[in-house]
Parts: structure tokens; sequence; C-alpha cells
């Protein structure tokens, strides 16, 4: 049986790499078409902060005026609340949810100088393979 992850996941990006010194909301992900879903925080400076992460869900059209809710625990694999993060490192949260959006949601206490962090979705499982990509030559 050959290995093939290439033709069988796709991503996109909730929060771009930043410095952040306040909670903040991701963009929303689509998740259609897709079976499962993880979101991979990556980190690169970290000075302060407990900062503790989560995942919203709603059916709405995000483009209108959504009703998000938070992903209740038994729906999410990891939990990240009041932690330490540590720099350059990969957190993830998993989710196992059947609304079709979801975003990440990051609040922060006591900070001063923040962390340097981006998220992204993986999205696995999906219905129609494979997956439409570009790729880059070096």
């Amino acid at each position: 049986m050959a290995r093939d992850i290439y033709n069988n996941i796709d991503f996109d990006l909730t929060l771009e790499l930043d410095t952040r010194t306040a909670g903040v909301e991701g963009d929303p992900v689509d998740l259609i078409g897709t079976e499962s879903a993880v979101v991979v925080i990556r980190t690169t400076v970290v000075d302060d902060g407990e900062w503790t992460f989560t995942l919203e869900h709603t059916d709405d059209d995000p483009d209108g005026t959504p009703t998000w809710e938070t992903v209740e625990d038994h729906e999410v694999q990891g939990e990240f609340v009041g932690a330490t993060i540590v720099p350059q490192e990969f957190y993830r949260l998993g989710y196992l949810g059947e609304k079709r959006y979801i975003r990440l949601v990051v609040a922060v206490e006591e900070v001063t100088a923040g962390a340097e962090f981006e998220a992204f979705v993986v999205l696995g499982d999906l219905r129609h393979k494979p997956v439409g990509r570009v790729d880059y030559e070096e």
C-alpha cells in the first residue's frame, strides 16, 4: 500500500505571523469537503504572557453576521489554557465538531512584550482528491 498524504491534505492560514500583545480572533476557515481538521500554532519569539488558545465554530456565512460559539471540550483534542508557550515550537488543537467554519481565538494575560506566532489549519480526509495546489521550485 502506497502512503500518500500529499494528495490527501490541504491547509489554510487563520493567523498570519505577527507579534501579539493582545488577544486576537483568527480568520474563518471553511471545512466544506473535509472530514477532519487540526489547528497548528507555530511560535517564533516568545517574551512573556500566559496564552489561551480556543476554537470557535459556526454554520453561518462568515461574510454576513455569523454567530460564533466556543467549541465544547468534547469536540476539541488538546488544550492550551493559561499556558506559558515557548519559542520555536508547534502546538495543535484537533477539531471534532460538525460545523462548517472554524476559527482560532487567542487570549492573553500578564503580557508586556508578547509573542510572535502564526496559525494554520490542516484539512484532512478530503472528499475530492487530488487537491489542487501550486508547487514551488527552489
